[in-house]
């Protein structure tokens, strides 16, 4: 059966959290130490779990806001132009004098995608909830994606939201301060298998759905690599396999994009297994770019793999 990719959605979707600038490069091979290699080709984009969901969402064709903090640094101002660049509004930033926005160097190994990566955290401290405004930051808004990275803040704000009857999708990645907390605030969560298993205790991923039901959430969807990815209503469990690509390049961002195009599909008003789908497909095609926002894909490209999904 053809699935159809749902018409972008007449809403607005505020994403919050994780924001970087990312510098990755493709070698022949990673070095052993004291080694000097040529960089094939080398991109510098920006990155984080939220604001490429945010991207991803915003080159589907959604109308999006960012909050995220940054400091007052050449990063931070690139991580507003990434943005900006993609149509994302970014007037609610936090910026912190004299900070060091996180970023990283990776070096990608060409054909296999093993890759060394060198970060810091920087000096930006977690975001405060007097630093978010609820009223300010919900105005206008219908879906709001959080990612956990500033963990206070996004229950108060996901709070106020749920409060409004504003969905909250919760993108997990790693445990974190809260994370119990944020799953009963929120509406829908896709999690990592990793924080699924923390946060639940169990193991078996089919049993951890039914125990994060209980929590609150209306959908759960459990990412899990290379096994595809598995989510429930509440009723029923689907599992959907993983894309095939052509060829893997870089898989770092694949994760985000996948949350942010089931949040274009589930805000369009598609149906889980369709939501799943669409979000398989979008990751798939951004492994075969270099970084999280290489192979982001447009509407055309998405519907084309859609097609090829399996």
């Amino acid at each position: 059966m053809q699935i159809t990719l749902p018409p972008p959605p007449n809403k607005t979707i505020l994403c919050t959290g994780q924001c970087n600038i990312e510098t990755i490069a493709l070698v022949d091979r990673l070095p052993p130490p004291d080694t000097t290699l040529e960089l094939k080709h080398f991109t510098i984009q920006g990155g984080g779990v939220a604001a490429t969901a945010c991207v991803t969402l915003a080159r589907l064709g959604v109308n999006t806001r960012f909050i995220g903090k940054i400091g007052d640094d050449d990063n931070g101002d690139q991580i507003r132009r990434t943005l900006g660049a993609d149509g994302v509004e970014t007037s609610r930033m936090i910026v912190q004098p004299r900070g060091v926005t996180q970023f990283s160097f990776a070096l990608v190994e060409k054909g296999t995608g093993r890759r060394s990566t060198f970060w810091t955290a920087g000096s930006v401290s977690e975001a405060a909830p007097e630093e978010i405004d609820p009223d300010a930051a919900l105005e206008g808004v219908d879906v709001v994606f959080i990612d956990g990275q500033h963990p206070t803040a996004q229950l108060t704000l996901a709070r106020a939201a749920k409060a409004r009857g504003v969905a909250v999708v919760f993108g997990a990645t790693t445990m974190c301060a809260n994370a119990q907390a944020l799953v009963e605030a929120s509406s829908i969560l896709i999690a990592s298998e990793r924080f699924t298993s923390q946060c639940s205790g169990i193991g078996r991923p089919k049993d951890a759905l039914t125990a994060l039901h209980t929590l609150g959430p209306e959908l759960v969807v459990i990412t899990m690599g290379a096994e595809g990815s598995m989510g429930s209503n509440g009723e029923a469990v689907w599992h959907q396999r993983p894309g095939e690509p052509r060829a893997v390049v870089d898989n770092v961002g694949a994760g985000d994009i996948y949350r942010g195009a089931f949040t274009y599909a589930w805000a369009a008003g598609a149906d889980l297994k369709v939501c799943m789908q669409t979000a398989t497909a979008a990751a798939t095609l951004s492994l075969q770019g270099l970084g999280p926002r290489a192979n982001l894909p447009g509407r055309h490209d998405l519907q084309q793999a859609l097609e090829n999904l399996r």
